[in-house]
């Protein structure tokens, strides 16, 4: 069987591809500046020509960095040729360049170069996890897709918002701080935010029309604003902004739509009796899922509370510690920053929001808000009472620092509470 190992380095539109039956002797920098190193690069566009390239090669493996979107062509295309893919941590190459060249000096070249010196070193030498980025479930990929789908419509969205707000500023004063209610888990592509799709006449959509009452009231304050001088009346562009920002929201409707139909999917029941447990939103939900399905499989034969670690890890709230002489500190947050993202606005939202404690002598007990939406459970009162005894002194709520360490150790209290619930599920 051939032994050849091809490794990628990914850009936006082509790749460097280095291929070697075996690990160069010496120093990999030195067979980098070589002669011998031309004979094996080649740079390769993002098209068919250049698969059936590394098709006739006829390797064992290919090996790359997972780069999200601009890695997804050459993955597909290997996987139809019936080609195996090993996709590299990408935070352990950061690391383990420097100690292969002596120098963090990053090229397209020599990255691939590395992808296929990690694959001798730590797969076929010594086996590493750590360097090696495990194949999930396509539900569970395509549930992240979705998740980073809806992630890059916010910007741009945002952008489109503000600037249109900024027009009205002069144009409808009225409305310049206008508002729109968003429901997660509820959108419709056909359902329009109302008053911008009345800014720009996109007043039906599907079977969705505005209702008359409505129509006639926006119709009523944008004539008397008129009328009374109060703005110049809304331009064409920011007509034409209103009409972007009803697109965003279609577009994340339409993905939303995508991500429940996978959500739903029967081999995630069990997850979600324990989210119940949480009241997470079909978000939460999609990134906690990417974070730990398959459960049994990525904590078997770890110990509990070293399993935990690792989803703290995963969640994004795990921490390294340094220790040298007499100091021994831990450093800031590590992993995931969407999971952690998620599970800290998931801790203002719906237990900071939700929870305060009562003002009465001698009791202190904790209390719910109108804004509580925490289901009333064993696992939402333990995060209840977590979040009164670090954000609370004195029965006065803390301010800057304070609120932040509460806020980040609730956090971690969430992740733990809900490793121990997937813990007990199996």
């Amino acid at each position: 069987m051939n032994s050849l190992i091809v490794g990628l380095d990914v850009s936006s539109s082509w790749c460097d591809a280095v291929w070697l039956e075996f690990m160069p002797a010496g120093a990999l920098r030195d067979f980098y500046e070589s002669p011998a190193f031309a004979e094996c690069h080649r740079k390769l566009e993002a098209n068919a020509k250049s698969i059936q390239f590394l098709v006739s090669l006829e390797p064992s493996v290919v090996i790359l960095e997972p780069t999200r979107t601009y890695s997804r062509f050459w993955i597909d295309c290997l996987h139809r040729e019936g080609i195996p893919v090993l996709k590299v941590d990408q935070t352990m190459i950061k690391d383990t360049r420097k100690s292969y060249g002596g120098t963090s000096n990053k090229s397209d070249p020599y990255d691939a170069l590395l992808m296929v010196a990690t694959y001798f070193q730590h797969y076929q030498i010594a086996y590493d996890r750590r360097y090696w980025v495990r194949e999930r479930p396509p539900e569970v990929a395509k549930i992240e897709q979705c998740l980073r789908d809806i992630g890059s419509f916010n910007k741009p969205r945002t952008q489109t918002i503000n600037q249109a707000k900024s027009r009205l500023v002069y144009e409808f004063p009225a409305k310049a701080k206008v508002r729109v209610k968003k429901e997660s888990g509820k959108l419709d592509p056909d359902k329009l935010p109302a008053w911008w799709g009345w800014a720009c006449g996109w007043t039906s959509q599907g079977s969705w029309e505005i209702p008359k009452g409505i129509k006639t009231k926006f119709d009523n304050e944008y004539a008397k604003a008129i009328a009374a001088g109060e703005g110049t009346g809304i331009s064409e562009i920011t007509a034409r902004l209103a009409q972007q920002i009803c697109m965003w929201h279609q577009s994340e409707a339409m993905v939303e739509q995508e991500l429940l139909s996978y959500l739903n999917l029967p081999e995630f029941d069990c997850y979600h009796r324990v989210f119940d447990k949480f009241g997470f939103g079909c978000r939460e939900r999609g990134w906690l899922l990417t974070r730990c399905v398959p459960f049994d499989e990525m904590f078997k034969c770890l110990p509990k509370s070293k399993a935990m670690r690792r989803f703290r890890q995963l969640c994004g709230l795990g921490s390294t510690q340094v220790q040298s002489g007499k100091a021994d500190t831990r450093s800031s947050f590590t992993g995931s920053k969407e999971a952690r993202s998620v599970l800290h606005q998931f801790v203002v939202r719906a237990v900071e929001r939700g929870t305060h404690r009562e003002q009465k002598p001698g009791e202190g007990a904790i209390a719910t808000t109108p804004y509580d939406c925490l289901p009333k459970s064993p696992e939402a009162h333990s995060l209840r009472v977590y979040w009164v005894t670090r954000a609370y002194h004195k029965g006065n709520k803390v301010s800057g620092a304070a609120l932040k360490a509460a806020r980040n150790a609730t956090s971690r209290k969430l992740a733990e509470t809900l490793f121990k619930a997937l813990w007990d599920m199996r």
